[in-house]
C-alpha cells in the first residue's frame, strides 16, 4: 500500500510516499502502529494524534476504518486557516 505524505511529515522522511505491506484488510489502527514502527520521524506525531487521514480523499477520523491496498491513503500534519 502507498502512503502519501504531506507538508513537514514528507519533509521529514524526505519523500513524498511510503510503501507498506499490510494482511488485507486491515484498519487505520493498524496502519499508523506499523508506520511508527518503521518510520521513527512520524512516531511522535501519529502517537500524539496529531496527524490527519485522509483514505481516497475523504478526512477520517475513525480508527477502525478498514483499509486495502486499492485504498488512497494520506497523512497530513495538523492544518491550519485563517
Amino acid at each position: 500500500m502507498k502512503v502519501m505524505l504531506f507538508a513537514r511529515l514528507r519533509d521529514d522522511i524526505g519523500q513524498p510516499f511510503i510503501d507498506i505491506e499490510l494482511p488485507e484488510p486491515s484498519n487505520l489502527a493498524t496502519l499508523k502502529s506499523v508506520i511508527s514502527q518503521r518510520h521513527s520521524l512520524l512516531a511522535d506525531e501519529i502517537e500524539a494524534g496529531r496527524v490527519l487521514t485522509a483514505i481516497n480523499q475523504v478526512l477520517c477520523h475513525d480508527d477502525q476504518w478498514l483499509i486495502t491496498s486499492t485504498d488512497e491513503v494520506a497523512l497530513f500534519p495538523p492544518m491550519t486557516g485563517g
